[in-house]
């Protein structure tokens, strides 16, 4: 019972060891005058004297930033620990930007366990760029990657990049990053860089092993990712470069999804059916909201219509009324008074021609006539 938290202790001062192996710490200085700005980038309020001018600040000291970065030795330590894990044995792993030298890559293949110091030593590391020359060794089958993509791109495509990034970092400016460039070209020789170690390697398996060591070109590629998509449903383009490196990687080689990767992808499935339900529901209530617009658009212009009618019917109306006004006195003076007299004697009468009797009476009956057998 006494060994487990014996091993444990020991596990635990050995994480120490390889935690203490950094290298030695590089003192930059931070302007306290940019982190006098707020989280949104306002500047400071300037003190005041008592005559209400603004009074010139002094500038603040500068303070000291130690920056610390593990030794390859360290990095080599983690890294091969993590790619022992039966995760990584069994499904496979992806270094992404490591190793980035021919010597990382050697304390990170070949074959021997690395020693780790006590903690508290101090470990010093070889210069960016530099090789360690030694004897050629076998590297661990176990560690050593199928597939080595190498990008390659002009240093123009990348300056542009460079510029559509925001500084996330404090290293995405000009003259760091060519210096990151130049170690980079440095390390990628063709002959003795860390494609060509790679390429050379031998693993300390029974069979030959190799190396397929692929580059693409990603000049015409865009300069930044195109935004995630904000919905399960939503298509993502397709992205040309990672078809190549599909093509490179060949198709999975797995035992298949596990009983998670099957329930959660079940349960994106039934996301997608309840959004594209949403969906469906939302277009036909918006469908329904523009039929009921239009409709109700269609009753007001009718509205419209039948009131501008009613006021264009009330319009003629008087104006016949004014017409008529004269043609009625006319008729009234002229007109009625002697035909209702002819009607009146047509009905006493009861002729057999009424319209001819009446057409009679009326010339009898003319005051016209009337007044020519007077004189």
């Amino acid at each position: 019972m006494m060994r487990k938290p014996k091993k444990i202790k020991e596990r635990l001062n050995e994480l120490k060891g390889i935690l203490a192996m950094k290298v030695k710490p590089k003192v930059q200085v931070e302007d306290d005058s940019k982190a006098a700005k707020g989280k949104a980038g306002k500047p400071a309020i300037k003190g005041k004297t008592g005559k209400g001018k603004d009074e010139p600040s002094t500038p603040p000291e500068a303070k000291p930033v130690e920056v610390v970065r593990y030794t390859d030795k360290c990095l080599a330590i983690m890294y091969r620990w993590k790619l022992g894990q039966p995760m990584c044995r069994n499904q496979g792993y992806v270094l992404d930007g490591y190793p980035k030298t021919v010597a990382q890559a050697k304390l990170l293949l070949e074959e021997g366990e690395l020693e780790v110091p006590e903690e508290g030593a101090e470990e010093e590391e070889a210069p960016e760029g530099e090789a360690e020359d030694g004897e050629v060794k076998k590297v661990e089958d176990r560690l050593l990657p199928d597939k080595v993509i190498h990008f390659v791109a002009c240093d123009e495509f990348l300056t542009q990049r460079l510029m559509q990034i925001t500084e996330q970092a404090e290293h995405n400016n000009a003259s760091d990053f060519q210096r990151r460039l130049d170690v980079y070209k440095a390390n990628s020789k063709p002959n003795g860089g860390l494609c060509s170690y790679l390429e050379s390697v031998l693993s300390n398996a029974e069979e030959v092993r190799e190396v397929t060591v692929r580059e693409l070109k990603v000049d015409n590629c865009p300069l930044l990712p195109p935004p995630p998509p904000t919905s399960p449903l939503e298509e993502i383009p397709e992205d040309p470069l990672f078809k190549q490196i599909l093509d490179v990687l060949g198709p999975p080689r797995n035992y298949g999804p596990t009983p998670q990767e099957i329930e959660a992808a079940y349960l994106l499935e039934v996301r997608k059916e309840e959004e594209r339900n949403l969906l469906v529901q939302e277009a036909e209530r918006q469908r329904l909201e523009r039929e009921a617009a239009d409709r109700a658009e269609v009753a007001r212009l009718r509205q419209e219509e039948a009131g501008r009618l009613m006021a264009i019917q009330e319009q003629e109306r008087q104006m016949l009324e004014l017409r008529k006004e004269p043609l009625k006195k006319y008729l009234m003076e002229n007109v009625i008074p002697i035909l209702t007299q002819g009607l009146i004697e047509v009905c006493e009468t009861r002729p057999e021609d009424p319209i001819d009797h009446l057409a009679e009476w009326l010339f009898r009956h003319n005051p016209e006539n009337q007044g020519d057998s007077a004189a």
